[in-house]
Order: C-alpha cells, then structure tokens, then sequence
C-alpha cells in the first residue's frame, strides 16, 4: 500500500510529531451500493466512512484516511495535515489516549511492520471501519494506548452506523462492519 502524503513534504515532518490525542471519527453515512440519494429509503442500508486523526496540539493533527483507490481496492493511506485536532463534521467521535511521548512515526512504523498497510476492502470498496477497528486492536497490542475502556467504547462505537447528529441510524439501515482482507 502506497503512504501518499499529501502534501508531499509531510512525509519529513509528520513522523516526528508527538501525539497527544487520537480521534476515530465517522462521516456522514452514504449508500452502502455508492452516495446516498438526496432523500434515501428510509429502508436502505448505510454506512460510514472512518478515519483517524492523530492530534499533535488542541489545533493541528494528522489525519489517516484509508481508501480503497489502489489496485483492485487495496489500501492507500492518505495522510494529510489538518488545522484542527479533528473534524467538527463528524458524525460520531470516539477519543483514545495515546501513550506519553507516542509519535505519528511509531504509528506508521507499527502499522507498516505488522502488515497493517496490506489491505484489501471488499469488493463494493467497504471495510474503513473494519481497518480503523484492527488499527485500534494493533495500538492496543503495542501498549500505544493507555485505556482499555476507550478502546473498548471505541470498538462498541465502529459496531453501529450513525446519522449526521450522531445518533444510530434506524436498524433496518443498520450494516455490519465489512471485512476487508489482510495479505
């Protein structure tokens, strides 16, 4: 899976930058099949799209985005620097604390050594959150985060599709969380 850091001289800057926070955060939800209509079904299934920011100061994070646009939907990584330590368009947030002095460079090392960055999504291009959840468990592993309950509401978090006020969407638009493949 290709990093591809946007912009490109992040790639220098951003592994050194201590996390003091990490954000899950879901957008708004879509058609599992593709973006949701205007007004869609009130039965048709969603879900959301996740990433990750990992906050460096109360205004500046660095934010992970996995997407399925590499070859046959594998993983690119988008890695971008935002102005704020996560988005106000989220849908929902789950907050994790990282470990003293943790860096965005370990986290990418960690990810990378432990084959995190080959990822497959299904074949409809789905499996963020399914990412996002192993990214949490691989963290966890390392001793990266130092609270097993947030990992815990986080995993309880990335189990349901939320609506733009952050409250489920009905159960009959309700969709599990896709597995996408590691290889």
């Amino acid at each position: 899976m290709p990093l591809i850091y946007i912009p490109k001289p992040l790639a220098n800057t951003a592994p050194s930058q201590v996390i003091t926070a990490i954000y899950f955060c879901a957008y708004a939800p879509t058609g599992v099949s593709g973006p949701a209509e205007s007004s869609p079904s009130s039965s048709a299934k969603l879900t959301n799209h996740w990433v990750i920011y990992f906050a460096i100061s109360s205004t500046h994070s660095i934010r992970f985005d996995p997407s399925p646009t590499g070859q046959n939907s594998s993983l690119d990584l988008i890695i971008t620097s935002k102005h704020y330590a996560f988005t106000e368009n989220a849908a929902k947030v789950s907050h994790l604390t990282p470990a003293a002095g943790l860096t965005v460079g370990q986290v990418i090392d960690h990810i990378v050594n432990s084959k995190y960055d080959q990822y497959q999504f299904s074949f409809s291009g789905q499996g963020c959150r399914y990412w996002v959840y192993s990214i949490a468990t691989l963290l966890r592993s390392a001793g990266y985060l130092t609270s097993d309950a947030e990992v815990d509401a986080a995993a309880r978090t990335l189990q349901v599709v939320w609506t733009t006020r952050g409250e489920p969407v009905a159960d009959v638009q309700q969709t599990g969380m896709t597995q996408g493949i590691f290889y």
